[in-house]
């Protein structure tokens, strides 16, 4: 358990099995929310707006780390993409007819956590919209050495990048790693 953790940790993930509850939720200005829990693989990110955009529409997801997804001239262009998201995202078929511009996000981490926001762009027009992404993680590790000795930890770490600027959230994780080696090294 000791050497899945401190990998799961240093990578910015935890595994399936050890984490009790890890939740993601999105919001949006509509009133919007998406939970969820740990195990699933992905989460839709909501944009609706005007069916029956122009063909020449670019729609762009971003993030902290820059450009989430890229649709263009009637196709995804994942070269523009950061590459922390290449393979990962997926907007619906045919979007600008429809107007769903809602994008699914698969194979999440707690990296996941902060704002994404959707900007359609067309010569002057733009039109866009913030979704929040918050992580929320609990870990809980029990310890039984005997029948009459027993150790219990629960540990819950809630992060919203709404709340905190990117460098300070980077902080707050590797003290949280920190905490969790610091830790191990008594198991």
């Amino acid at each position: 358990v000791k050497s899945c953790l401190n990998s799961a940790l240093s990578e910015g993930c935890v595994p399936h099995g050890v984490c009790s509850v890890l939740e993601l939720s999105t919001a949006s200005d509509t009133g919007q929310e998406v939970k969820v829990e740990e195990g699933e693989e992905s989460v839709q990110l909501p944009f609706k707006t005007t069916p029956h955009l122009s063909g020449d529409v670019r729609v762009v997801w971003w993030n902290s780390y820059g450009k989430v997804h890229v649709y263009q001239n009637g196709s995804d262009r994942p070269e523009e993409q950061n590459q922390v998201y290449r393979d990962r995202t997926e907007m619906k078929d045919d979007p600008l007819r429809t107007g769903d511009l809602s994008l699914t996000l698969e194979h999440l981490t707690i990296r996941d956590s902060g704002y994404y926001i959707c900007r359609n762009m067309h010569l002057s027009l733009s039109l866009s919209l913030s979704v929040s992404v918050s992580l929320s993680l609990s870990l809980c590790l029990s310890l039984s050495v005997s029948l009459c000795f027993s150790l219990s930890l629960c540990l819950s770490l809630s992060l919203s990048l709404s709340e905190w600027r990117s460098e300070r959230s980077v902080v707050l994780q590797r003290a949280f790693v920190r905490f969790f080696k610091f830790f191990l090294n008594f198991l």
